[in-house]
């Protein structure tokens, strides 16, 4: 079991590295798209702007490190290394909404009784 504040920093650093890669996507296909302005030579190139939109971006960027942290300490218990608190953190959202639409036992509508596999076959 880890410490609150290590699985909490390590999920939190889990997060920032997965929304570090989202950044990186954007800013790879605002490379590219210069470079097809610039090699045909028509128009302005794009400005990083277009791709990167700051106050929400800031905004999912601090949420997915908050989930991070908050998965991070839900499950520290069952982790054994900050490594693993780290990947709980980078998948922190995923692993949340999963708990949020599990359903208890009492939600779950039986089964419908139909006939057997037997009935009707001659067996």
């Amino acid at each position: 079991m880890l410490d609150w504040f290590v699985a909490m920093g390590a999920g939190a650093g889990g997060g920032a590295i997965v929304e570090g890669v989202a950044l990186w996507g954007k800013l790879n296909a605002w490379r590219e798209d210069r470079q097809q302005v610039r090699a045909s030579g028509e128009g302005d190139p794009p400005g990083l702007l277009d791709y990167i939109d700051v106050f929400p971006d800031t905004l999912v960027a601090l949420t997915r490190v908050v989930i991070g942290a908050v998965a991070g300490v839900l499950l520290r218990d069952q982790l054994t290394g900050w490594m693993a608190a780290v990947v709980v953190g980078a998948s922190g959202p995923a692993l949340l909404r999963r708990f949020g639409t599990a359903r208890s036992p009492a939600a779950v509508q039986p089964v419908q009784e139909g006939p057997s596999l037997t009935e009707g076959s001659g067996a």
